[in-house]
């Protein structure tokens, strides 16, 4: 089938940016009208008529301001969303401010991806106590960019050791892949190439679709980091 993109224009925002070509409508307010997610939920009952033949494969917010979206705006969105998806992927923003809120508002599971770094590791905790408190219990882990010869010589967090401090389910390891780099430069996807990092990002799909796909056995060492973090995390 044919593929396309969805595109949800949210056409409110604080001021207008001078290269912006959208529609957008500048101090409107910090208010983002409930009955224009309504007449936006309408639409797009409307459109999946037409759209029958095809198959959506990525959704987009744009504007305006999307930001500006409440939690239960965010929510009503989704939830108009989830009968015509499989799985619906939300990527989160960085830091905790309400472009996280918004992220997790129509969430039920979550996926942590963090790398073996001290900072990285205190943020994750931070995060899953915040996904903790708004009641998303089902979080698993992901571990990024890993590089096992630092891990061989104690001079990087093991696999171990993140779990450990964390306490969360591992659901999947991505090694640091120069591949990554290439196929961003190129705009090509890594998965269906034989790359570590490639098959790396295949098997995490797979496990959250429900497959029973072991991980790998990976080096094991307590190192030194391991501990500064879980002092700077636990203390």
């Amino acid at each position: 089938m044919k593929t396309l993109g969805l595109y949800l224009h949210i056409p409110f925002c604080l001021s207008k940016c001078r290269y912006c070509d959208f529609y957008s409508l500048p101090e409107s307010g910090k208010a983002i009208p409930d009955r224009y997610i309504d007449t936006l939920c309408r639409h797009m009952e409307d459109y999946a008529l037409q759209a029958k033949d095809y198959i959506v494969t990525t959704v987009y917010f744009g504007g305006g301001t999307p930001s500006l979206l409440t939690p239960e705006q965010m929510k009503k969105l989704i939830e108009q969303l989830r009968d015509d998806f499989d799985y619906i992927l939300i990527d989160c923003p960085a830091g905790i401010e309400r472009g996280f809120y918004n992220a997790i508002a129509g969430a039920d599971r979550a996926l942590i991806v963090t790398t073996p770094e001290v900072s990285a590791i205190r943020d994750a905790d931070r995060i899953t106590g915040l996904l903790e408190a708004s009641h998303i219990k089902n979080i698993n882990l992901i571990i990024n960019r890993i590089r096992f010869d630092m891990v061989r010589r104690g001079d990087m967090m093991s696999i171990e050791d993140i779990v450990d401090i964390l306490s969360l389910d591992l659901i999947g390891v991505i090694p640091d892949d120069e591949n990554v780099v290439v196929a961003a430069n190129q705009g090509e996807s890594l998965t269906g190439y034989h790359t570590p990092a490639g098959k790396a990002y295949e098997n995490i799909c797979r496990r959250i679709m429900g497959e029973d796909v072991p991980l790998a056995c990976y080096p094991r060492r307590k190192s030194f980091f391991f501990r500064v973090a879980d002092y700077l995390i636990h203390r």
